[in-house]
């Protein structure tokens, strides 16, 4: 008795001929493909890298099994592919693959599935000071929670009158005491 070769299993005949064993060999792979886009205003501010790092986890690994990086094709197109990755693990349950990208500055990377999107954060013209952008509006955005640097408006006016209230609440209550002493 002879059998057929099957796909990552290793066949076995007793020595009666009668049975057929197989056993499944754990050796299928995988691959990831993906794509890198960029949501800047088609490189109005002349921010993007030339090149990027993705990295690649395995099973939510905090360390990454491999990392890459990428630069445009001639076609201007940002594409990866990690290949030869094993499918399954020892109890042949499926790995289950991530990818994240090593922060681009004026970027925020958002990832969906195997297409990372990076959108431009802030506006970085030759000559002046980055501000907070909202891409396709060229809008500013609201301030991050801060003090204001001197010369600059304060965004949040109850908050310093409210403060500035209290402030002479204390000061009238310190003169009323004082005076009745």
């Amino acid at each position: 008795m002879k059998e057929q070769k099957v796909s990552h299993y290793d066949g076995k005949v007793n020595e009666s001929n009668t049975l057929i064993t197989n056993t499944y060999r754990n050796d299928e792979l995988t691959k990831i493909s993906g794509q890198k886009l960029w949501k800047d205003e088609d490189n109005k501010y002349q921010t993007r890298p030339d090149l990027i790092t993705v990295e690649l986890y395995q099973n939510d690994s905090k360390v990454p099994l491999k990392t890459q990086q990428v630069k445009p094709n001639k076609a201007g197109e940002w594409q990866f592919e990690f290949e030869d990755l094993p499918k399954y693990d020892s109890e042949l349950n499926e790995f289950k693959y991530t990818l994240k990208e090593v922060s681009v500055k004026n970027y925020t990377s958002k990832v969906e599935g195997t297409t990372i999107t990076n959108t431009l954060t802030k506006e970085t013209e030759p000559g002046k000071k980055p501000k907070p952008f909202l891409p396709n509006t060229g809008s500013l955005g609201k301030r991050p929670n801060r003090l204001p640097k001197t010369g600059e408006v304060n965004d949040q006016p109850f908050l310093t009158a409210l403060m500035g209230l209290s402030l002479i609440t204390f000061a009238g209550v310190g003169i009323f005491f004082r005076r009745k002493n």
